[in-house]
């Protein structure tokens, strides 16, 4: 543990609270009404993860997914 995960430009969009990807709602999305609620995570980059089931889902697809997956792009090219 103590690793920082922190990589500029990704953070996790209000503590994993979920969102729905819903066309013509303003920016494409809207927040659940509960940070428990089913929904997708939000990535300040604008990518969204699969509908999860709680916040703490969110925040490690966030950390054990998504940025790994930028961090092999970027190392890529």
């Amino acid at each position: 543990m103590g690793t920082s995960t922190r990589l500029s430009g990704h953070s996790l969009w209000n503590e994993g609270w979920p969102v729905d990807a819903t066309p013509g709602h303003g920016q494409g999305w809207r927040q659940g009404r509960h940070r428990g609620d089913m929904g997708r995570a939000l990535c300040e980059c604008g990518e969204m993860s699969p509908v999860l089931h709680s916040a703490n889902e969110r925040k490690r697809w966030h950390r054990d997914v998504h940025k790994p997956e930028v961090r092999a792009r970027n190392a890529g090219g």
